[in-house]
């Protein structure tokens, strides 16, 4: 999209047939740019992200990565009161969206893991956790 509008656009700024003063085309230009650019790092970015879950002896361990780093939190078994499928609300002016995310209790603050999955993925997950560190299901009081 940016190298069709770059296309159509450079041939006529340079062949003087833009109306109005061509300096503010040449400084568009980068702007233009540099928004294909961000958007395109943004969807990339989206599209190679990974994740692990390492539950080995006493410990859980996840992790997320995508091509600029990843991100990694490691509890001691023993410490985790509960696994929780939680969700955020995001809201503009023409429409209500929900992000799901998988949260370890004690959390860490403010990181929602495996937010790019699907609910019924993330309840499974946590389910399949649960169960295999004997926490019973969310709702129940911990022991």
């Amino acid at each position: 999209m940016v190298l069709l509008g770059t296309a159509a656009f450079v041939p006529a700024l340079l062949a003087d047939k833009v109306e109005g003063q061509p300096w503010v085309a040449w400084l568009m230009l980068p702007i233009f740019w540099s928004v294909g650019i961000v958007g395109f790092i943004i969807l990339f970015r989206k599209a190679r992200r990974t994740g692990k879950i390492l539950l080995a002896g006493k410990s859980l361990r996840f992790e997320e990565t995508d091509p600029f780093g990843s991100t990694t939190l490691q509890w001691d078994t023993s410490e985790i009161e509960s696994i929780t499928v939680d969700a955020k609300k995001y809201k503009t002016e023409d429409s209500v969206s929900w992000k799901n995310f998988i949260t370890v209790c004690p959390a860490e603050k403010g990181y929602q893991w495996f937010s790019i999955r699907e609910k019924p993925e993330l309840e499974w997950i946590a389910t399949v956790l649960r169960q295999a560190l004997d926490l019973g299901s969310p709702g129940d009081v911990a022991k």
